[in-house]
């Protein structure tokens, strides 16, 4: 079995057949895993090893095909254009924006107090925030 994905998972649920065996056991089957994932079958397995060996296989097996179905699914989902933008109204093909969307110009060189009053009469102006903006807010800990 090789495919794209060089990892496989061990599940701790193998703990039970894996302790059954012993050390060198495990390590033949751990190499037998290894190999597999690499596309050779396993050779000279004795009864345990190979009856934990084909438990295993089947679960990495279920998972690369998990794998490959994920893979396909993200491919079409790509090739759809991604989810359209926030606000965006899409009429007779062509994309139009909402007002929400639109920013209004502001004065860099202008100081905070200018950009926070309407000509000076302590009014607040209205100001249109984007809709893509970010709030920072600190709270007191302790």
């Amino acid at each position: 079995m090789v495919d794209k994905k060089s990892a496989f998972k061990i599940y701790g649920s193998y703990a039970e057949q894996v302790n059954a065996l012993t050390d060198s056991e495990a390590g033949r089957l751990f190499k037998a895993l290894v190999n597999y994932k690499n596309g050779e079958e396993p050779k000279n397995l004795s009864g345990m090893e190979q009856i934990a060996f084909l438990f295993i296989r089947q679960q990495m097996d279920y998972d690369c095909e998990k794998y490959e179905r994920r893979c396909e699914q993200n491919r079409k989902n790509g090739m759809k254009g991604g989810r359209p933008r926030k606000g965006a109204k899409k009429i007779e093909g062509v994309l139009e924006t909402t007002n929400a969307e639109k920013s209004v110009p502001v004065d860099c060189g202008a100081t905070t107090a200018q950009m926070a009053t309407d000509s000076g009469n302590d009014i607040p102006k209205a100001v249109n925030i984007p809709e893509k903006s970010y709030l920072l807010t600190l709270q007191e800990v302790g």
